[in-house]
């Protein structure tokens, strides 16, 4: 079976027990579509994929999406376009969010150690959401926004015949760092400025202003 990607890729991961519950599998991590971005500052700091990975903690990114996949369900070329879909769900918002703030992980589940109703499988994806920047207004917005994910996913779901299942929550937001700044509020000049410039810079306090519509 060959690689996804090198070697080098695989080892800057440094999965482990301890860090996933995920002995032998492997997992690949795209930000803003691709893999191991330059960092967003210009100071210096440890790979963005090493930090994400080994601490659970940090990993309540707005939006982060996991994907549990059967080894070999998806080309190197498939995850590149399941990770853009991803993230035009967010960047083509009537509110839209710098395409920097969409995280996508795909993480290898070998057969053997994934089951679905006791059994075990390689024909099952299975998706978890997790929101920050912005939450839903309420169940309505909740189905509404499904829709939208699944209608952009559906080429490799229901094309490659496989069953699929995506959980979607939210998180909060008091809880969420980029680069070590809160992240400014929905609407405002600073997140305005974080979306030209797709990266995560310092801004003035005062363009947090008043609570925008953080809503889906």
């Amino acid at each position: 079976m060959s690689e996804r990607h090198p070697q080098s890729f695989t080892e800057k991961l440094n999965l482990s027990s301890d860090n996933l519950h995920l002995n032998h599998n492997r997992s690949w991590l795209y930000r803003d579509c691709s893999i191991f971005r330059t960092p967003l500052s210009t100071q210096p700091e440890p790979p963005r994929t090493t930090r994400l990975i080994s601490q659970p903690s940090i990993l309540s990114e707005m939006p982060l999406h996991r994907l549990y996949v059967p080894p070999n369900l998806y080309t190197p070329e498939e995850t590149s376009a399941i990770a853009e879909a991803i993230t035009e769900v967010y960047t083509g918002m009537p509110n839209p969010l710098p395409p920097f703030y969409v995280v996508v992980i795909f993480e290898d589940i070998p057969k053997q150690n994934y089951f679905v109703g006791g059994k075990p499988t390689d024909r099952f994806l299975r998706i978890v959401v997790h929101h920050s920047a912005r939450q839903f207004a309420n169940d309505a917005k909740k189905r509404e926004f499904l829709g939208r994910y699944e209608a952009a996913i559906e080429p490799w779901t229901k094309g490659k015949g496989i069953d699929w299942e995506v959980q979607v929550s939210d998180q909060d937001p008091a809880g969420w760092n980029e680069n070590g700044l809160a992240p400014p509020l929905p609407g405002t000049e600073g997140e305005k400025m974080w979306l030209k410039l797709n990266k995560a810079v310092p801004y003035e306090a005062h363009t947090s202003g008043h609570q925008a519509n953080g809503n889906l």
